[in-house]
């Protein structure tokens, strides 16, 4: 029981108690770091979401409206916080939190995108806009659906309260996907053509949420109903297949990760109502030859612009407009051909021979006959002319505009 405690971990070389105790406390000081380090991460995240206006995907409606309008508080082209890292989105409350994952902890489960790029610049109204002026303008551009808006009152006409077709009921009734990246043409079809936007890459992205989309009432709506938009559309694998395939989705975004977002969505917002999501989204695949109609003679959009083009001006040369408008010329001609001939045999028979009435109505109907074709082709080639001298007058105005 001498002077001198030694102590045998793992070993058979004695350690003094002194420098037993010396690795003790800083094995101690360094879990107190770790600690402190934590809660001042915990801290961090705090003010985020306090800044974010209540952050989530059920913020209410009255919170959005008290939010500001923030721009510069993150960089507009990347997400990622350093350059050796990936972005994952690990699901943490109500968003999916961007986290720091090294590429040497890969985990199949993480969405892993290397970084957020945006384009730099884009197109709105024939101009050349650069995204780092302004990301807030980029988002809004990539979300409008004003002119639907317009004319909501109407669009019972062209589509019903319901959940768009899934991608693959669209391939059952032999639709061609057609990939656009205006967001009023979203989900608007014409015969066999649906027209469907890309998701967005920055909508996957919780810092645009926090500092922009979720302070902004209207780009919140905007975008959430958006991607309740997807929710539809992808509710199964092989939607999910059909989504890559055209490059709807990354392909990043796995089954895995996609369900896990939709049950994030799902205990987030009540999909049965639409409260919170723009009135655009409360109708879903719309009729785009009726949508043109209502956007011609709507009181809200009546103007002569719009009178000429329609919603989607579908001509694209003047051989094209004619050959569909002429279309219905040469029905009217074989129905006149039918009568004609009918009216013929009639006047053959013994009881039509002597009727007064039934040789008055041939005579009005053979006169019908030669002038209709002439009146229509004339109204044709005016409305050919008036297209011309209309698309001449705005090729000159952008001319002026651009010099």
């Amino acid at each position: 029981m001498g002077g001198h405690i030694e102590v045998r971990l793992n070993s058979d070389r004695p350690q003094s108690y002194s420098l037993l105790c010396d690795q003790f406390l800083t094995l101690h000081v360094g879990c107190i770091l770790l600690l402190g380090a934590l809660a001042l991460a915990a801290g961090d995240d705090e003010c985020k979401a306090s800044q974010c206006c209540d952050s989530g995907w059920g913020r209410t409606k009255r919170s959005r409206q008290r939010g500001r309008n923030v721009k510069g508080r993150h960089s507009p082209n990347e997400c990622s916080r350093e350059s050796l890292t990936v972005l994952a989105f690990l699901h943490l409350g109500n968003f999916y939190e961007p986290d720091i994952v090294t590429k040497d902890q890969p985990d199949d489960k993480l969405l892993v995108i290397a970084a957020l790029r945006l384009p730099k610049v884009y197109q709105k109204n024939g101009r050349l806009q650069t995204v780092d002026a302004d990301a807030q303008a980029f988002y809004q551009n990539e979300l409008d659906v004003g002119r639907l808006n317009a004319i909501h009152h109407h669009l019972w006409l062209a589509g019903i309260k319901r959940p768009a077709r899934p991608l693959t009921e669209q391939k059952v009734l032999k639709r061609s996907i057609v990939v656009t990246e205006q967001p009023d043409l979203h989900l608007l079809w014409s015969g066999g053509v649906i027209y469907i936007k890309p998701l967005p890459d920055f909508l996957l992205c919780r810092s645009v949420w926090e500092d922009t989309l979720c302070c902004e009432s209207s780009l919140y709506e905007q975008a959430l109903g958006f991607l309740l938009s997807y929710v539809w559309l992808i509710s199964r694998r092989n939607d999910l297949s059909i989504a890559h395939e055209i490059g709807l989705l990354p392909s990043e975004v796995t089954w895995e990760v996609w369900t896990d977002i939709l049950g994030s969505l799902a205990s987030k917002v009540d999909l049965s109502r639409n409260n919170d999501i723009n009135m655009r989204y409360q109708f879903s695949e719309l009729r785009l030859s009726r949508v043109n109609w209502i956007y011609r003679l709507s009181a809200q959009t009546f103007n002569f612009t719009n009178l000429l083009r329609g919603y989607k001006y579908g001509y694209y040369n003047y051989g094209e407009f004619l050959e569909q408008n002429l279309k219905w010329l040469v029905t009217l001609s074989v129905y006149v051909a039918i009568v004609l001939s009918a009216m013929q045999v009639g006047l053959a028979t013994k009881r039509l021979e002597n009727n007064q009435s039934f040789h008055n109505a041939s005579y009005g109907f053979a006169v019908f006959a030669i002038l209709s074709p002439v009146i229509a082709i004339v109204a044709t080639l005016a409305l050919v002319g008036v297209l011309i001298l209309f698309n001449l007058r705005y090729t000159l105005r952008r001319t002026k505009q651009s010099m």
